[in-house]
């Protein structure tokens, strides 16, 4: 009888240690992995200095499901700036500086966007709706420089699910 007993103990102790090793990953050690990466992906957009005559507003860098609606986790990285400067010229700059991987999209907020789904906001990046909506209005700004990479990782992170 005693035996049956341990077995049983052995069996619903391994149980807790499992589910609770699942709780802490998913609560705790992917977000601070997703963390460590997201760091090193956005540093080298988030790392630039504007040159004279761009304002920076605000920027982002975020991990998280940002587009879709699948279990996954994007990561981003962003810049809300103000200027007056030549597009050109803004646009030479930031890809001359830029020394990541991932894509460097520029998203002028005073021009104008084909209709339809997406218009308001075509990055079609839910994060960013804040800024494309209200606080580019609010602040004159009129560029979101971004990197952004979707579905990255498996969403052993609860902010990816």
């Amino acid at each position: 009888m005693k035996k049956g007993l341990t077995t049983i103990g052995i069996i619903a102790g391994l149980v807790i240690l499992v589910i609770g090793s699942y709780f802490v990953s998913y609560r705790w050690l992917f977000p601070y992995l997703h963390n460590q990466t997201l760091k090193q992906f956005s540093e080298p957009l988030i790392g630039i200095t504007p040159s004279p005559g761009i304002q920076k507003i605000d920027s982002i860098s975020e991990v998280g499901q940002q587009s879709g609606n699948s279990d996954h986790c994007d990561y981003l990285a962003a810049q809300l700036l103000k200027t007056d400067l030549p597009k050109s010229e803004i646009e030479k700059y930031y890809r001359s500086n830029y020394k990541g991987k991932t894509e460097l999209n520029f998203f002028w907020t005073d021009e104008p966007h084909k209709p339809g789904i997406g218009a308001v906001n075509p990055t079609n990046i839910s994060t960013l709706d804040e800024w494309v909506n209200t606080k580019s209005k609010m602040t004159g700004a009129n560029l979101i420089i971004y990197i952004f990479e979707e579905g990255l990782t498996s969403a052993f992170d609860y902010r990816c699910s």
